[in-house]
């Protein structure tokens, strides 16, 4: 089948459909195209990119924003944030086999990482070049646009990405969401993961690890942060917010 994906021309992000769960969304708005993909298997979302790149140095088109979630899984980058003097946990690579859900090395910054359904993820995929920024702005506004929006949503006012270690942080103790990008031929791929919804049991797995190299106890859900139910309108809220909140320039 990506044999076959891969011998396809696409002209359009919908032509990319059969990459996509079967409920995904694609909305085209004025400088960006939106598309939401919920509970995306990663290594779909993997086979996309592969496709991706070259579609976007040839087509150029708007800029890509995706939300979406994927089933429970570890990601591995090109290894650990080393300018900080924290004492940060190397993963071992070896023991990669021993995790309790599927594991994947890819091409971004960053260790050991985790993705559980909970998540709202956020990739932004396009040429920096064309908008003369860079990968550092990207992640910066990124960070940015969610630190503003949780805190037009709740009472937090003490979240910051300004922490020695990359992420939005409460309090500089408590992790609610990780950032990781790469830059190939100018084009970006990965982004972020908010840790939206709870899910204490999964919580309770990567306490037994370092993601990031850090303990994992630091991580944290913003609904739990803010002791109240979520719901997918609260979800689709923040997606709005960021996207009112995102400014790239």
């Amino acid at each position: 089948m990506k044999d076959l994906k891969s011998q396809m021309n696409y002209n359009t992000w919908e032509d990319f459909a059969s990459f996509f769960p079967s409920d995904f969304s694609i909305e085209h708005q004025e400088q960006n195209t939106i598309l939401q993909c919920w509970n995306w298997p990663y290594s779909d979302y993997l086979a996309f990119i592969d496709q991706a790149f070259p579609f976007i140095k040839e087509k150029n088109p708007a800029r890509l924003i995706i939300f979406c979630s994927h089933p429970y899984c570890f990601t591995h980058g090109r290894g650990l944030q080393r300018d900080s003097t924290d004492q940060l946990v190397e993963f071992d690579l070896g023991a990669a086999s021993k995790l309790p859900y599927p594991f994947f090395e890819i091409k971004r910054g960053g260790g050991l990482t985790y993705h559980y359904p909970g998540q709202i993820i956020i990739y932004p995929l396009f040429e920096v070049t064309r908008y003369k920024t860079s990968l550092q702005k990207v992640m910066i506004r990124m960070l940015q646009a969610t630190q503003k929006s949780l805190e037009q949503m709740s009472d937090l006012r003490n979240l910051s990405y300004k922490n020695k270690l990359l992420g939005l942080w409460l309090d500089n103790q408590y992790k609610i969401a990780s950032i990781g990008m790469n830059l190939e031929h100018f084009v970006t791929s990965h982004g972020l993961a908010l840790n939206f919804f709870d899910d204490q049991e999964f919580f309770k797995t990567i306490k037994m690890m370092n993601p990031c190299g850090i303990n994992g106890e630091v991580y944290q859900s913003f609904e739990r942060l803010v002791s109240q139910k979520l719901s997918l309108a609260s979800r689709q809220d923040f997606l709005e917010k960021f996207l009112n909140n995102l400014k790239f320039s």
